[in-house]
């Protein structure tokens, strides 16, 4: 999307820890591709450290005109100290970072926020996945509607499905081998294949935060 967007100076902020470094080496990977070098690369101590002011200020500085947002539950503490620090850079996150909490917590700085997501945004009524979850939320008597709970709602199918084909004999192995003969489960609009790898989904989107929280597409 970037590089549609003729956006060549990119930054990176990480947390210092497993999680960090998977960020690191797709992002590495994907810069690489399009012959991009990062501006500026900045890391927090770690997943759950909310010592992210130095990361915000080394960014700030540097001034990249998009932000790649490798943080999960301290993403809105970030993204507070990267604006205070007076930086307007585009930022995207992962999917991981748009929890309700994170939206809450970001108020109106969450406007603009652009989020990677590999399911589609549980607003999309578009899709009859996302048809069917919110009718199932309904159901329960649940009516707010997240990119996480659409995630759960989704795994919980893909099990299901899994423990059907699994037999009447389930053991350990049975649900292993059912899930990974899984070919092309379609839950409308969004497919699942295991048959080739753990992958499961190929959905990827961009999706961005309105005014009201909500993921756009």
């Amino acid at each position: 999307t970037a590089a549609s967007l003729s956006i060549t100076r990119i930054g990176l902020v990480h947390s210092k820890d497993a999680l960090g470094q998977a960020v690191l080496a797709g992002f590495n990977a994907a810069m690489a591709r399009h012959g991009l070098q990062a501006v500026v690369v900045a890391t927090t101590p770690n997943t759950t450290s909310m010592d992210v002011e130095p990361a915000a200020q080394s960014i700030a500085k540097a001034g990249p005109q998009l932000v790649i947002m490798g943080l999960a539950g301290t993403a809105p503490a970030f993204v507070l100290a990267l604006r205070k620090a007076g930086s307007t850079s585009t930022v995207y996150g992962l999917s991981i970072g748009a929890s309700p909490s994170n939206i809450n917590q970001l108020g109106s700085l969450a406007r603009g926020l652009g989020f990677a997501i590999v399911v589609p945004s549980p607003f999309a009524s578009k899709y009859p996945v996302v048809r069917a979850y919110r009718k199932d939320m309904l159901a329960s008597e649940h009516r707010e509607y997240s990119l996480m709970g659409l995630e759960g709602w989704i795994n919980a199918r893909v099990m299901a499905e899994g423990l059907r084909r699994a037999g009447s004999s389930i053991t350990r192995q049975s649900v292993l081998d059912a899930l990974s003969s899984m070919d092309a489960l379609d839950l409308g609009g969004l497919r699942i294949n295991y048959n080739n790898g753990r992958e499961g989904g190929s959905f990827v989107d961009l999706a961005v935060l309105d005014a009201a929280g909500q993921l756009l597409i």
